[in-house]
Formats: structure tokens, sequence, C-alpha cells
């Protein structure tokens, strides 16, 4: 089990990636840099509940009984 650090960590390592990806080195569209973003966003805040730093929003797939 990760600690909510190193969560934070591999989340914000990941994002300097995708931002540098379209700011600094212009490798992807603007269209696969908000595409990016919002995955690494979803992957994040799977993680977070996964490991349970997080609740589940209400009515999603993943909320506990």
């Amino acid at each position: 089990m990760k600690t909510k650090e190193q969560i934070n960590s591999e989340h914000n390592t990941n994002v300097l990636a995708i931002r540098a990806s379209y700011h600094e080195r212009q490798e992807i569209s603007h269209e696969d840099y908000h595409r990016q973003l919002n995955t690494e966003n979803e992957r994040y805040e799977a993680e977070l509940i996964a490991n349970g730093f997080m609740e589940p929003p209400p009515g999603s797939t993943e909320a506990r009984d």
C-alpha cells in the first residue's frame, strides 16, 4: 500500500511531465494536453480512493456499501 505522500508525489511528477510535453516541448496538441491531464486526475483520484485516502463520489460505481 502506498502512502498518501507517495501518491501525491507520483501525481505531481506525472502532471509536470504532461505540462512539459505541451508547454515546453510542444509534443502534444492542446486537446491531448487536456485529455492527458483529465486521465491523470482520474487515475490519481482512483488511487486515493483505492488506498482509503478519499471517499468515492456519491453514486459512483466505486461507492462503498
